[in-house]
C-alpha cells in the first residue's frame, strides 16, 4: 500500500510548488532582487508542481495494479470455496483487516458475482452462484 504515501507526497509537492509560483509572482515587484533571484521560485515551482505530478501518476497506477491483483486474488479464492471471511482474505492478500474490508466492500459494489454480508469485524464475502 506504498501508494498512499506516494499521493501524499504528491500532494505535498504540489502544494509547495504553488508556494513557490505564488513567491515569485510576488517576487516580480521587487526592485532590489537581481533577475536570478526574480526567477529561481518559478523554476523550483515548476519542478515540484511536476515532481508532485510524477508521484500522482505513479501512485495511481500502483493503486490500479494492486486492485487488479487483488480482484483476480479474490475471484480465484471465490471459484474454490464459495465464502470468505475479511480476515482471510486479508491473510491471503498480505494486507491489513481494514484494507480487506474497504476492499471487498469495493468489490461488492462493483461486481454482482460478489455478494457482502455483515459489517465491520463479521464482514463475509459470498460468490453470488453459491447463493443459489
Amino acid at each position: 500500500m506504498l501508494f498512499r504515501t506516494k499521493y501524499l507526497l504528491g500532494i505535498m509537492a504540489t502544494v509547495f510548488g504553488l508556494l513557490y509560483l505564488l513567491f515569485g509572482i510576488v517576487g516580480l515587484g521587487s526592485q532590489v532582487a537581481t533577475r536570478a533571484d526574480q526567477w529561481m521560485p518559478f523554476v523550483l515551482g515548476i519542478v515540484h508542481v511536476a515532481l508532485g505530478g510524477l508521484l500522482f501518476w505513479t501512485s495511481s497506477r500502483e493503486r490500479h495494479a494492486e486492485q487488479a491483483r487483488l480482484v483476480r486474488l479474490l475471484r480465484m479464492v471465490l471459484r474454490e470455496c464459495p465464502s470468505l471471511s475479511a480476515r482471510e482474505f486479508a491473510d491471503l492478500a498480505g494486507i491489513s483487516p481494514a484494507d480487506a474490508q474497504e476492499f471487498l466492500l469495493w468489490a461488492s459494489r462493483r461486481q454482482r458475482t460478489v455478494v457482502v454480508v455483515g459489517s465491520g469485524s463479521s464482514l463475509r464475502v459470498w460468490s453470488s452462484h453459491s447463493l443459489n
